[in-house]
């Protein structure tokens, strides 16, 4: 319907302008992935969660990785990839790397489309002076909804095959 480059963003702007996001989900929710890739988003749906409410709770989104990283940690502990991700933007931060160029750098290096997206709405957010806390919530939403979707969209067709 819509194409199947279109990045999440472009995704969420034609759902809002016609109102059609639930078709747009499943649209979404049909695109192949491999099966670590659909992991790795669901980890980063915890991530962006727990930074979203972070930032809703008054951290700026810099100090809130931070918290992020530590929610994470007990969480997955210590080895879990997605803590050493966060370990290392954390770091990075720390010799004044820009956060939306450390997520566009998270993005490649995952080689997972949704979290190169998120990385891209983040870096235009993030230097259009767009609302964080917004943001944060509505790509983790997305990403959850597009998610669960899949996971009913599996289910249904597991049952057909029984």
């Amino acid at each position: 319907m819509y194409g199947s480059r279109l990045s999440v963003l472009q995704k969420c702007m034609v759902a809002c302008t016609y109102g059609t996001s639930e078709s747009v989900l499943s649209e979404m929710a049909a695109e192949p992935t491999d099966p670590g890739e659909t992991e790795k988003v669901e980890l980063s749906v915890y991530a962006l969660t727990s930074l979203s409410v972070a930032v809703h709770a008054g951290y700026s989104v810099e100090s809130a990785v931070k918290a992020c990283t530590r929610d994470l940690e007990r969480l997955y502990g210590r080895g879990a990839d997605v803590v050493e991700e966060f370990r290392y933007i954390e770091s990075q931060q720390h010799v004044s790397v820009p956060l939306e160029e450390l997520f566009l750098d998270f993005g490649e290096r995952s080689q997972v489309e949704d979290i190169e997206n998120f990385a891209s709405v983040f870096y235009t957010a993030k230097r259009t002076g767009g609302d964080m806390n917004q943001v944060l919530q509505k790509v983790s939403r997305m990403l959850g909804d597009k998610i669960d979707v899949k996971k009913e969209i599996e289910a249904t067709l597991a049952a057909k095959k029984s």
